[in-house]
């Protein structure tokens, strides 16, 4: 009898709280937000708001200056859409179907008991696709299967052609073409019929090389057409399906190895529209590996079998130019896989794209780029320290520098003779010449020397050449910029020490002037 009581009593207490607890939550200012969404129909850039064919979702953050939470809904299928059980407060909206654009809500207020209506219609367009293809390995081996990766946004299909091609010949067409191009206009500029036909489109346009035989395309270019009429080696489709920030990571390897060459491989994206986008990346399959190294006057180079790490003798490797021109042919490697090239007898305004080395090895072709510090190669007689009395300048504001030059030889460093005249050149930002003069080191081999800024410069890096009696140079440089002296710090402290990756960071933020009071109705 007793165990019946105590267990009616129990009842009763929890009821007693249930009721409670919803008093409460009744008790507290809630509301609703409500709108319409439309979708861009594929193909006829118009608006529908029939989403039956498509899941859109609608997320509410606030409320604004208080504990806020995140509430969502998806989208019917009439376009319409509906979150209730908001408290009071000001709200932000974020609105996202896949294969379109996210759109923003800011300032979304919610009144109690009230259904605020948004007050136009959203309006959804269809992402144009974008599309990136890399790997982190440039050569593999005869022994292995290729692979590489793909990011693309906003994309509903995939397809990577690889063709098989000779790098260098690409890169040395598509020099050409650009010098031809140059030429052409330079001879050309005032004869308008002539000027029109070299203005049809170029085959190789749409790519450029970098450093180290990068290949990338060129900024809003078409899909190239070299391959045209060439079969590719392999073709990979794919149909993606986006997560819900409508970006998508593919893999991406070969199911067998391919013979040695080199290997281009061209990534297309198209969406529902049948929009495209495209990239370019390259790779080598080679059992021959180079490690170069050099400096100012000597290369030093060492061939390796990759499969078994172990060096390569008679290895042939040849200097070239960009252009065609071969600098040293048929060096071939020692039994320890060494090859060391003498480089004195290039010019100082050699730049380091304009060399790279190829090794070759019975049916293994290998690449190694020729890397020099800055557009002209270091002086091997002179080193130069730079220095001025602040790190950053305003407009207007004069720059005071100091040099310190020592000579260089096998004994070491050296100080040269008092005199040494020192032929001086400021650039801005923008490269143009600004300032040129002389200095003469004095006997502690240093000179110094100001430069006013002018009021209607431009902000950026300036830079200064030093060019030495035997013609090498080196470089320093300076800041510009608009700036004032900070009034006021922002302090942000997160609410907890260590946070796992994924969840939501909480912090507290605090603004305070330097003279000790608090920065009051500062916007987020």
């Amino acid at each position: 009898m007793n165990k019946k009581i105590l267990l009616a009593f129990l009842v009763i207490l929890i009821q007693l709280l249930v009721f409670s607890l919803v008093s409460i939550a009744l008790d507290k200012p809630i509301g609703s937000i409500t709108g319409k969404v439309s979708l861009e129909k594929e193909g006829f850039h118009l608006q529908f708001a029939d989403l039956k064919a498509h899941q859109a979702y609608v997320t509410a953050t606030g409320p604004r200056e208080h504990p806020s939470d995140e509430r969502g809904v998806w989208v019917k299928p009439d376009g319409s859409f509906r979150i209730d059980h908001l408290p009071k407060g000001e709200y932000s909206l974020k609105i996202h179907a896949n294969g379109y654009g996210t759109d923003y809500k800011s300032s979304v207020f919610v009144d109690d008991g009230q259904i605020t209506p948004l007050a136009n219609l959203v309006s959804l367009s269809i992402l144009h696709p974008s599309i990136s293809i890399a790997s982190n390995r440039k050569v593999f081996t005869s022994k292995e299967s290729p692979y590489f990766w793909i990011n693309c946004s906003g994309a509903k299909k995939a397809k990577i052609k690889l063709y098989k091609t000779d790098i260098v010949k690409l890169m040395r067409n598509k020099l050409a073409e650009k010098n031809k191009n140059k030429d052409t206009s330079d001879t050309q500029a005032n004869d308008q019929d002539q000027a029109n036909d070299s203005s049809k489109p170029q085959i190789y346009s749409s790519i450029n090389f970098g450093n180290n035989f990068t290949l990338y395309k060129n900024y809003n270019s078409d899909e190239p057409k070299f391959f045209a009429g060439q079969k590719p080696v392999e073709v990979l489709n794919r149909n993606i399906e986006s997560n819900q920030e409508d970006w998508v990571n593919l893999q991406f390897k070969l199911t067998k190895p391919l013979p040695y060459g080199d290997y281009v491989g061209l990534a297309e994206a198209s969406n529902s529209s049948g929009e495209t986008e495209w990239d370019i990346f390259w790779f080598n399959v080679s059992d021959l590996g180079l490690v170069v190294k050099l400096d100012s006057n000597k290369l030093i180079a060492q061939a390796i079998d990759l499969n078994t790490l172990k060096p390569l003798e008679n290895v042939s490797l040849d200097i070239n130019q960009n252009d065609g021109t071969n600098y040293l042919n048929k060096l071939k490697s020692n039994k320890d896989g060494m090859v060391t090239a003498s480089l004195s007898g290039l010019p100082k305004e050699t730049e380091s794209h304009d060399l790279f080395a190829v090794g070759t090895y019975d049916k293994s072709r290998t690449y190694g780029g020729l890397w020099f510090y800055g557009n002209n190669r270091e002086s091997e007689n002179y080193r130069s320290y730079f220095y001025t009395e602040r790190p950053i300048y305003r407009l207007g504001q004069t720059v005071y520098f100091k040099s310190i030059t020592r000579t260089l030889d096998g004994d070491g460093f050296h100080t040269p003779k008092a005199g040494l005249t020192v032929k001086t050149i400021i650039e801005d930002p923008t490269n143009n010449k600004i300032w040129q003069g002389n200095f003469r080191t004095n006997e502690y081999g240093s000179f110094n020397g100001t430069y006013t800024i002018p009021e209607e410069a431009s902000t950026g890096a300036y830079q200064l050449t030093f060019t030495f009696p035997n013609g090498s140079t080196q470089n320093g440089s300076f800041e510009v910029a608009q700036y004032r002296k900070p009034e006021y710090e922002v302090q942000v402290q997160p609410t907890e020490p260590r946070i796992i990756a994924g969840n939501k960071l909480k912090a507290k933020i605090k603004a305070t002037y330097y003279f000790g009071a608090p920065v009051a109705n500062a916007p987020n």
